[in-house]
């Protein structure tokens, strides 16, 4: 992780498989900002932002830009859109992964209960 300098004082990436129930709290400093990534329920990954001024605040699109291994020019600088396409772009994006959503399984578990 180059996101901050070679003399921070904390982990470069925290494995929170290793933190008791994968609690983030447990894991990073009480009063920092931290980026943090899961894979769906399992545990994920976690760093603490040591000088949020110096932290790139397009990380998360580089991290993701680079996993999917895309051209930078189709997500950076992108066109912009006019409300009504965002939200209809919204819509469709909602209505393709409907399936993948976990946070409607967890709230009908709720409602069972």
């Amino acid at each position: 992780m180059e996101s901050e300098g070679e003399w921070a004082t904390n982990k470069k990436l925290i494995d929170l498989s290793k933190i008791k129930n994968g609690d983030i709290r447990r894991a990073i400093p009480k009063g920092f900002s931290y980026f943090s990534v899961d894979f769906g329920l399992q545990c994920g990954y976690a760093h603490a932002i040591e000088d949020e001024e110096s932290f790139p605040s397009n990380f998360a699109q580089e991290i993701i830009g680079g996993m999917l291994d895309l051209d930078h020019k189709r997500w950076r600088k992108q066109e912009s859109l006019d409300f009504e396409k965002q939200k209809k772009n919204c819509e469709d994006f909602k209505l393709k992964w409907a399936d993948y959503d976990w946070t409607e399984r967890a709230k009908q578990r709720r409602e069972e209960s």
